[in-house]
């Protein structure tokens, strides 16, 4: 939260997204940044607070220890693996659409 606070001391004319990591817990995990007032602050000048959902580590490591693109992944991997895949792939389409139509 303090890199937040001077990201915003730097470019607070701009607008702030703030993505919060669904590997580290779900979005109410973020209990300090959710009720803080630099959550209130961000927002209230138009940036969102967003969650980034959690992908089984299963598939997360394939891609990384294989330098996979996530392309390839949903075409080559087992057909568990892509099934979580294609999950995430929509929970961020859906978790993100508000920024990217804005």
């Amino acid at each position: 939260m303090d890199l937040l606070e001077e990201h915003l001391e730097v470019f607070g004319s701009c607008t702030t997204h703030v993505v919060r990591n669904g590997h580290a817990g779900r979005e109410e995990d973020f209990e300090l940044y959710n009720g803080s007032k630099l959550r209130s602050r961000i927002e209230k000048a138009g940036g969102r607070s967003l969650l980034l959902p959690d992908l089984a580590d299963r598939v997360a490591d394939a891609i990384y220890s294989e330098s996979c693109p996530i392309s390839r992944a949903l075409v080559e991997m087992p057909i568990g693996n892509r099934a979580e895949l294609r999950r995430w792939w929509g929970e961020c389409v859906s978790n993100f659409q508000p920024v990217w139509s804005a």
